[in-house]
C-alpha cells in the first residue's frame, strides 16, 4: 500500500449546504455512519458465532455562525443532500455528500472566553443503506 499523501487532506471548510438552504458561515462539519450487530450466540458460545447487521444510520452534524438553523419540525419530512464543500492543501476542492438527510434538533452555544457563538444543526439519513455509495458520495 502507498504512502498517504499529505496533501490529500482537507484544510479548508468553504461551504455547508442542505438542499438550496446555505448554513451561514460553516465552521465545522462531521458525519458518522455506524451499523448496529445482532451478534447471533451460537449455543455455548460466549463470542459472536455469525453477527448479521439489524440496522444502519447516518447522521451528521453541521457547525455555523450565522443564524438561521433549518426548522426541524416544518422541514420533518422533507429530504434533500448535505453537501459540504472543502479545500484540500493541494487546492483543489472536493465535496463530501450525506444523501437524503432530514433536519433534527438544533443548538446554539456561547462562551464568553471562546466566541464566537456557533449553531449546531443535526440531520439524519432516511432511505436505503445497502451500500455506502447508496447513502454518502
Amino acid at each position: 500500500m502507498a504512502a498517504a499523501d499529505v496533501c490529500n487532506r482537507d484544510d479548508l471548510l468553504v461551504s455547508i449546504t442542505w438542499g438550496a438552504i446555505q448554513l451561514g458561515i460553516g465552521v465545522g462539519a462531521s458525519f458518522e455512519c455506524s451499523v448496529i450487530d445482532e451478534p447471533g450466540r451460537g449455543e455455548g458460545v460466549t463470542g459472536p458465532t455469525c453477527p448479521t447487521v439489524v440496522a444502519t444510520d447516518l447522521v451528521a452534524v453541521a457547525d455555523f455562525l450565522i443564524k438561521d438553523p433549518v426548522d426541524p419540525c416544518g422541514n420533518a419530512i422533507i429530504a434533500a443532500d448535505l453537501v459540504i464543500v472543502c479545500k484540500r492543501a493541494n487546492q483543489t476542492s472536493v465535496t463530501h455528500t450525506c444523501k437524503s438527510m432530514h433536519p433534527r434538533g438544533y443548538r446554539w452555544a456561547f462562551d464568553r472566553d471562546n466566541p464566537p457563538a456557533r449553531w449546531s444543526q443535526t440531520f439524519r439519513h432516511k432511505g436505503s443503506m445497502a451500500t455506502e455509495a447508496s447513502f454518502r458520495t
